[in-house]
């Protein structure tokens, strides 16, 4: 039997606690825009685009980006003079928290612009953990009397695949220990099973029974691993110091608690947006998808049903449909779901304690956190990076290239945008092969801006780059189809309790005691009672469903905290017919919260897909203890 090394156990840990929360890293050199001398020239205002990276990113992990946005916009807008500022800040930090690596985007950026005119205005694209700390600059920034100014001109704030509120997968290694264990028995034993029972007849003999082995490797080198690691806090000790150092992770503990779902970062985050003054501010998310292994011709209806070969239907039908976040395709760019990754979100507040046992919220005080006027999402088929040189990727997309074309688009990164991408061989501007990258089209069409009042974009720019390279008719009707096919949202819980109170009785399976739904069992599936209607049916807190369920437990001086994250899905009766133009407006669902000693609320709350629902609620002991 192959020998369990450390160095094993530790790659295996640490692929399941970050699986793919990926960030681009790209060796390529480059001359960036944002020179001393670059900032000088007072002939007219500037626009300066400032760039954050993701949780392993670095000076060049947007690659020609910032050139290309510079002569682009330029082109589009001479009225501006257009200054990128790629702004890194220090990664795997032990002490990490976005409020931190805000204040470090606050100091460089106070360096490189000390002085701001009066038309001058700020973008921000921020990608991955970027659009965590990108928030906390802002908020950070507003409460500074020093940096104010540069929140107050910002104008325009773009999420690339950015984990506003958490990623699943960095929740699932650091919630708690046993949802740690019952992710590990998910991958080592329930995908394993799923191999040996129905790969067999797709994948060959011998690969499966590979795969099983590799697999049985894993679990035994976990399960002795994990032995001595009974609290959260000794495996943040254990990861820190011998998983965190290991080149190929170099992420620690603390980026995962920022960036998990339903965590202290997330909510405080949250907070700020509800509480900030951002209606000055034009917000824009670019959400990433994982493509369908369709055929080269496409699929034969909405959503994936026609493969390439009888293994992607395998991994659709018996892997991401019951197990993944997800109904035809699995809502995620492997990294961040789309209702993680949407800036905007759906929010209820209950802050009185005074309540009475059984109060109900009326379903009026769901609320957008932005103003939908000012925001607006798009969708892209990518993925959440790649971490590899521009020679390297183009290398690995064109030996997938010859497995069909579904396999070169889903090698397609979100983020990394090179000459290559929006120039001919001779260094001429192609916009036309430009607008084929999956999300620039869109960042460059946020950022121009052109239809804002007393705009200065020119008519000859707008046609001649801007509508070539996003283009309208394009971008609708892609964003249509995409749009059709997302079915998921989440339903986020803050549970404001009283000092002392006892969290210990809560887990992920006996949280759903606590947190009532009334369901009806259909053709073996739970739905909600009231989703019953003609159209569509509502799930939640699936039971297949990995990380369907998620809580975290946190203690402050003057009260404890229960946070739990559920993910849903909008199921059609007719899968044919799915009509997500009606659920734009959102549907209402009903639960009750009903927790040991403490007065019950019934919430009634709209949710609608791709957006998580935020539930904030101070509760208060049946004996009048607050």
């Amino acid at each position: 039997m192959k020998k369990i090394t450390r160095s094993t156990v530790f790659g295996v840990l640490a692929s399941i606690l970050l699986l793919v929360i990926g960030c681009t890293s790209n060796p390529q050199k480059r001359d960036t825009a944002n020179s001393n001398e670059a900032m000088i020239s007072q002939e007219k205002p500037k626009h300066y685009i400032m760039t954050l990276h993701g949780i392993r990113g670095n000076a060049v992990s947007f690659g020609d980006f910032h050139t290309l946005i510079k002569s682009h916009l330029e082109k589009i807008d001479p009225g501006y003079e257009v200054i990128p500022l790629n702004i890194t800040y220090s990664v795997a930090q032990t002490d990490y928290t976005p409020e931190k690596a805000g204040r470090e985007v606050i100091a460089k950026l106070s360096k490189m612009v000390p002085v701001l005119n009066p038309l001058d205005q700020i973008s921000v694209v921020g990608y991955s953990m970027g659009g965590q700390v990108g928030l906390a600059w802002y908020f950070e920034s507003l409460k500074d009397p020093a940096a104010k100014k540069y929140a107050d001109h910002l104008k325009h704030f773009v999420g690339l695949g950015a984990a506003f509120w958490g990623a699943k997968e960095a929740a699932l290694g650091t919630s708690d220990i046993d949802v740690l264990r019952n992710t590990i028995k998910f991958i080592t034993i329930e995908v394993r099973d799923l191999l040996r029972k129905e790969s067999q007849q797709y994948l060959g003999s011998t690969l499966t029974q590979g795969l099983i082995s590799i697999q049985k490797y894993s679990d035994a080198g976990v399960d002795r691993l994990l032995k001595n690691l009974k609290t959260i806090e000794q495996l943040k000790k254990f990861y820190d110091e011998n998983i965190r150092t290991i080149s190929a992770v170099n992420i620690s503990f603390n980026e995962l608690v920022g960036l998990s779902l339903g965590g202290a970062p997330a909510t405080t985050l949250r907070l700020g947006l509800l509480s900030s003054p951002t209606s000055l501010v034009k917000w824009t998310t670019i959400a990433p998808l994982v493509q369908c292994f369709e055929t080269n011709a496409g699929a034969k209806t909405e959503g994936c049903d026609d493969f390439q070969n009888p293994v992607f239907k395998f991994i659709n039908d018996k892997v991401n449909k019951p197990h993944a976040f997800g109904y035809k395709r699995r809502e995620t760019d492997n990294a961040v779901i789309t209702p993680s990754g949407n800036a905007q979100f759906i929010s209820v507040l209950e802050t009185d304690s005074n309540y009475e046992d059984g109060h109900v919220t009326n379903v009026t005080q769901s609320k957008y956190a932005l103003n939908p006027a000012i925001h607006t999402t798009y969708f892209t088929e990518a993925l959440h990076a790649t971490v590899v040189s521009a020679d390297q990727y183009n290398a690995t997309v064109k030996k997938l290239s010859k497995l069909g074309d579904s396999w070169t688009d889903l090698a397609e990164d979100v983020v990394l945008v090179y000459n290559a991408n929006c120039k001919t061989e001779t260094g001429a501007d192609d916009f036309e092969k430009c607008s084929k990258h999956h999300s620039y089209k869109y960042v460059l069409k946020a950022f121009a801006d052109c239809d804002r009042e007393n705009s200065t974009c020119s008519a000859d720019g707008q046609k001649n780059v801007l509508d070539v390279i996003a283009n309208k008719n394009k971008i609708a009707d892609g964003q249509k189809r995409l749009q059709s096919e997302l079915h998921g949202f989440t339903v986020e819980l803050n549970m404001r309790l009283p000092s002392g109170y006892n969290l210990s009785m809560f887990n992920e399976k006996t949280i759903l005691n606590h947190i009532q739904f009334e369901t009806v069992k259909t053709n073996d599936q739970v739905f909600l009672q009231s989703s019953l209607n003609a159209d569509n049916q509502i799930t939640i807190a699936r039971e297949k469903e990995l990380a369907s369920v998620l809580i975290k437990k946190m203690h402050y001086s003057n009260e404890e905290q229960l946070k739990v994250v559920m993910t849903g899905l909008f199921i059609p009766k007719n899968d044919k017919n799915y009509d997500y133009k009606a659920l734009e407006n959102g549907t209402a669902i009903s639960f009750k919260v009903d927790l040991p000693g403490i007065k019950s609320r019934v919430i009634n709350a709209i949710v609608r897909p791709y957006h998580s629902t935020y539930v904030d609620l101070r509760m208060a002991t049946k004996d009048g203890a607050k």
